[in-house]
């Protein structure tokens, strides 16, 4: 199961092993965001890294670039990763 955000991955994984269902044995479950909430369960969550943070950062400084006149390169592109913990 790819879910679109950790937290209901997180919800599925708890809901899947209150069914019987073992994890990552029966059925396998992926995040999307490595937030800290994926290290903080009895099992890693295996998690798309988006770099949040760093797309933030990225968007501020070109926002500002703008408002300021310069002339910077539009569009960046950071590579998400992925984080492999004990749900796949």
């Amino acid at each position: 199961i790819v879910c679109a955000e950790d937290t209901t991955a997180l919800g599925c994984m708890y809901t899947l092993e209150r069914m019987g269902k073992r994890v990552p044995e029966d059925i396998a479950i992926t995040g999307f965001s490595n937030t800290a909430e994926c290290k903080m369960c009895n099992k890693l969550l295996t998690s798309v890294d988006t770099k949040l943070e760093m797309m933030s950062v990225e968007a501020t400084l070109a926002l500002c670039d703008r408002i300021n006149g310069k002339n910077r390169a539009s569009g960046f592109t950071i590579m998400p990763e992925l984080f492999i913990g004990e749900t796949t």
